[in-house]
């Protein structure tokens, strides 16, 4: 019963595993892997759902230099200082998750800046189009920078935020390159996923209930009356 048990954990630790080398469990955001789209063309191509912003355009990219999906990551690649460009993504909140609810984001991220900052910016907006910003930023070189995209590992990223916009009906995400200044370096962005705190919650009891269904003693069985 013991290795039976060993055996059934470790499956599950494997499949768990497994499932956050890509997106989470119960990921509602569109196209997370960047692997949809009409426009996928190098280096400048366009996923479904996402769409160039700022006034460089030309430093936007989808890569295949790495990735943790299959083929495409989201790339600022901005060799020289100047004008900011950005990637961004809406989606609706409705039915999904409401002012105060937690929501976790987890990402798979790649950098290495110089003379300032690039950033994951996330906004909740109300109808008409306003909210606050949450910023998650990045300077210097990350854990897994190894030189160059192609060389390098992605590390995984988790956050938590609470829907702090009491009218929000939007969910924004956008993956900035840090503005005019002085910044340069590259960003890769993969396998996005946004969970409700309940998923994340409901999805740790079911396991837990089959690690306790799986443990528990058989009764023994009766014997014939001879």
């Amino acid at each position: 019963m013991k290795t039976t048990v060993f055996r059934i954990i470790t499956a599950l630790l494997f499949i768990s595993t497994s499932l956050r080398a890509a997106t989470l469990v119960g990921n509602f955001w569109h196209n997370p892997t960047f692997e949809a789209g009409t426009d996928l063309n190098m280096p400048t191509g366009t996923p479904d759902f996402w769409n160039r912003g700022g006034s460089d355009g030309s430093i936007l990219q989808l890569s295949t230099a790495n990735s943790v999906s299959p083929t495409h990551s989201l790339a600022v690649i901005k060799p020289v200082p100047g004008p900011f460009g950005e990637w961004y993504s809406d989606l609706s909140l409705v039915g999904l998750a409401g002012f105060g609810d937690t929501l976790n984001l987890q990402w798979h991220e790649i950098y290495s800046i110089s003379g300032g900052e690039m950033r994951v910016t996330v906004r909740f907006l109300d109808a008409a189009g306003n909210g606050p910003d949450n910023h998650f930023v990045v300077t210097g070189d990350s854990s897994g920078w190894s030189g160059s995209t192609a060389t390098s590992t992605f590390t995984e990223r988790n956050e938590q935020l609470v829907v702090n916009q009491p009218d929000a009906v939007t969910m924004r995400i956008q993956l900035v390159s840090g503005g005019g200044d002085s910044t340069t370096g590259v960003y890769l962005l993969d396998d996005l996923s946004v969970v409700p705190e309940p998923s994340t919650i409901a999805l740790l009891s079911l396991v837990g209930l089959l690690g306790c269904s799986v443990s528990r003693p058989r009764s023994p069985m009766p014997r014939k009356a001879s």
